[in-house]
């Protein structure tokens, strides 16, 4: 037992260095206890510690402030590469080892956003074909929907197979006028597509007519994010949960930092890495 707790103490001591905390984390608090649960489950059955992150899904329409192209950067390569030496050093410490599966979930949401499905696959591919380490394993929305013909049979497929408390994308805009987390959440996604994707207004559309679009596919990512967030729990029950956003850290989601000192949470699809020369 001495033994069991002193591991468990080793790994979440490692995984607490990788976390990104906010002003309100509650990791010591709260989340310690959580992800103490899950790794005491892997080291009675000897089973690898399986992470799973959804991310990484194409790089954002916003050429102007965030990007400079379609494809995985040195970015991308540094994020891998720190998620790689997360696994290895917890594979370090449990001889069953650990896998950092990465959901690629560009499907998703590419469409909302503007990204055409083959500039998002080809996003995917990239990667792929970039990422070759030791512990990390890579999934994609269409490998979790085989029967799926098309990037949009895989959407439908995703909603579907959610059992959502919606029927419909009209009842979650109805319900989200009364909730006021909700109402929150749905905000909050206004702010992002309007403020940080700034994305392309249609030739003659008014500001009006914009402000509409924007509200409206809030609600879209609304609905496909509950969509995600119930697939991930369906196909990976056992996984201990790390997010690209920002979260308490109390679980059962943890927020990692893709890069080392980052004062605020960020992700290389958002952004360009700057190497300061002196």
């Amino acid at each position: 037992m001495e033994h069991r707790e002193a591991w468990i103490t080793a790994v979440s001591d490692l995984l607490a260095g990788y976390l990104f905390k906010g002003t309100d984390d509650r990791f010591e608090t709260q989340g310690r206890d959580q992800l103490a649960l899950q790794l005491g489950r892997c080291f009675d059955q000897r089973r690898p510690v399986r992470l799973i992150l959804p991310g990484f899904p194409c790089k954002s329409p916003n050429a102007i402030d965030q990007t400079f192209g379609v494809l995985p950067d040195y970015g991308e390569f540094m994020a891998i590469e720190r998620l790689d030496q997360m696994g290895q050093a917890i594979a370090a410490l449990h001889e069953p080892g650990c896998v950092v599966s990465i959901l690629s979930d560009g499907t998703t949401f590419n469409d909302i956003v503007g990204v055409s499905d083959d500039v998002r696959a080809a996003y995917n591919q990239a990667l792929r074909e970039l990422c070759t380490t030791h512990t990390i394993e890579w999934i994609s929305m269409e490998d979790l929907f085989p029967q799926a013909q098309s990037a949009e049979a895989v959407r439908a497929s995703l909603v579907k197979q959610a059992r959502l408390p919606w029927k419909n994308l009209g009842d979650l805009i109805e319900q989200s006028r009364h909730d006021e987390a909700l109402g929150r959440t749905h905000d909050n996604l206004c702010s992002h597509l309007y403020n940080d994707l700034r994305l392309c207004r249609e030739d003659g559309q008014s500001e009006d007519e914009y402000l509409q679009q924007i509200n409206y596919k809030a609600y879209q990512m609304m609905l496909r994010g509950q969509a995600l967030n119930a697939a991930v729990d369906r196909f990976f029950p056992d996984d201990i949960r790390l997010s690209v956003h920002q979260y308490s850290n109390a679980g059962p989601k943890f927020t990692v930092g893709l890069a080392e000192g980052l004062s605020r949470v960020d992700s290389p699809w958002h952004a360009v890495p700057v190497c300061n020369l002196d």
